[in-house]
């Protein structure tokens, strides 16, 4: 039986982006009043709780939205790294363990990168960089390092829920829903442990 870890923050619990708007899920349809059938309207920045940011959420070499984003950034081997200090370039160049493709930064919702650390996790083949964090960089200067992965077509997941991970290698389960034109979108992301057939199949490629 394989381990599944879901590693998703609950919509309306998690902690916001300074700023952002409430989300708010709204009965149009309610069969405690008398209705035939439950329906719920929500309203919510794409960019709520765990979510996944397509290359279009700032200018950069790419315009892909969301919809057009290549699956195999949220699908595939991943490595988790548990983190308590600050993340730059030099900082990754030392701590990715060999053959990684995909990162999680495990930092308690408090570790953010600095810099323009694109440029190594370009070198080292990372396609997919995500954090249980708010935002990949600090809310003072995060433009700078958004635009760092964006432009070299590094996907980014972020807000994620690391509290029952321990540092190591898993199977990466984060698919975006499917919204059109989307800067974002939110994602149910899991791991699954230990499937070692998988993993010694897939190289991180792009499909």
């Amino acid at each position: 039986m394989v381990a599944i870890i879901d590693i998703s923050r609950g919509l309306m619990e998690a902690p916001l982006y300074p700023e952002s708007m409430l989300p708010r899920l709204n009965k149009a349809s309610d069969c405690a009043k008398g209705d035939l059938f439950n329906e719920t309207i929500i309203t919510a920045s794409v960019h709520t709780a765990t979510h996944a940011d397509a290359f279009c959420h700032m200018p950069c070499s790419s315009s892909a939205s969301i919809d057009q984003m290549t699956l195999a950034y949220y699908l595939g081997p991943c490595d988790v790294l548990s983190v308590e200090t600050k993340i730059d370039g030099n900082f990754l160049r030392n701590a990715l363990p060999d053959n990684c493709c995909r990162v999680l930064i495990k930092g308690n919702g408090k570790i953010y990168a600095e810099g323009d650390i694109g440029e190594v996790l370009a070198d080292k083949g990372i396609i997919t960089y995500g954090t249980d964090a708010v935002s990949v960089g600090p809310l003072d200067n995060e433009i700078a390092v958004h635009k760092s992965l964006l432009s070299r077509k590094i996907a980014i997941l972020e807000n994620l829920d690391l509290s029952k991970v321990t540092e190591g290698r898993y199977f990466l389960i984060a698919l975006p829903i499917k919204l059109e034109d989307s800067d974002g979108a939110f994602v149910r992301a899991v791991l699954l442990e230990t499937i070692e057939d998988i993993l010694q199949n897939d190289d991180g490629a792009l499909l």
